[in-house]
């Protein structure tokens, strides 16, 4: 397998998303994201838009004091400014996290009256909470991070797959390490962090990916982004960032922030292309058959 920017922009792409919503599913995977047909849904998904919301409080919080990220996270100046003269009205302790309040509330994420976990308080609470966890031991050097790679995988047993693919995502942050070793950082907000959940994340195609991905980008680092390395090296390992939505009130033994490292090498290499391989494969079979028998997506 190699792994490197994209310059075919005509190659079929897929992401995360796409591929894991096939591998979950394959009709409605394939009916949502690759026929572009939206399944009727009787709610608002809240979970997903409480996680939004909290990803622009993160990316908030980590280019306040960096005003390079901050112009270009935030595209339009006025509305900055804004921002920052709220949080320049807190306590000098407070404007950080002001600002990133304030992000959050910008969003415009409302309650809904039928789900009482998903609610603006809720979201503050554990915004705040994690606030509270950041120890700066690492640096962030971008948050928000587009990549669009290419993946070149060798045709074997899967002669039906259209290979090589475009692959495209967004990088929560990218951080920086004591040794100077950059990595990505994935952020995740759960209403249950236990060991089940944090043992997903050792063989997680979607970090897996990230790393990946980061290893195309290094040699922007020098022009593009913020950091004294031109071609920094890369860790052996992704961070996931886990805070527990809601925070509970009474949280006896349960696990409200977790911060860990999962090494990356060749076996999640290994794992990442055959998570690739059969999804492309069914996405294409499935592409093929629609040629001829569209699919009824009323049944």
């Amino acid at each position: 397998m190699k792994v490197y920017k994209t310059t075919d922009f005509t190659l079929p792409w897929y992401d995360f998303t796409t591929l894991n919503a096939i591998e979950t599913c394959n009709r409605w995977g394939l009916v949502t994201y690759r026929r572009g047909k939206a399944m009727i849904e009787p709610a608002r998904r809240m979970p997903l838009e409480a996680g939004l919301a909290m990803h622009e409080f993160f990316a908030a919080w980590n280019v306040y004091d960096k005003p390079a990220l901050r112009d270009k996270h935030f595209g339009d100046k006025d509305k900055l400014e804004l921002l920052m003269a709220l949080a320049g009205q807190a306590e000098p302790s407070q404007r950080r996290l002001t600002f990133a309040l304030e992000v959050l509330h910008a969003t415009g994420f409302y309650d809904d009256p039928g789900d009482t976990r998903c609610t603006l308080a809720n979201i503050e609470t554990a915004c705040i909470y994690w606030s509270e966890m950041q120890t700066g031991q690492y640096e962030i050097i971008d948050v928000e991070v587009p990549f669009d790679i290419t993946i070149d995988i060798v045709q074997d047993y899967y002669s039906a797959s259209a290979f090589p693919i475009r692959y495209v995502g967004r990088i929560d942050a990218i951080a920086k390490n004591k040794k100077g070793e950059l990595y990505p950082l994935e952020y995740k907000s759960a209403s249950r962090i236990d060991q089940p959940y944090l043992s997903q994340w050792l063989f997680s195609p979607q970090l897996t990916g990230y790393h990946l991905a980061l290893r195309t980008l290094v040699e922007d680092f020098g022009a593009d982004y913020v950091s004294p390395y031109a071609t920094p090296p890369i860790a052996s390992y992704a961070m996931l960032e886990a805070i527990m939505r809601p925070i509970p009130k009474n949280p006896r033994t349960s696990i409200l922030h977790d911060r860990s490292t999962y090494p990356r090498g060749e076996v999640q290499y290994e794992i990442f292309e055959a998570f690739v391989r059969r999804n492309v494969a069914v996405s294409d079979l499935w592409t093929a058959e629609a040629a001829t028998a569209p699919v009824n997506v009323s049944q």
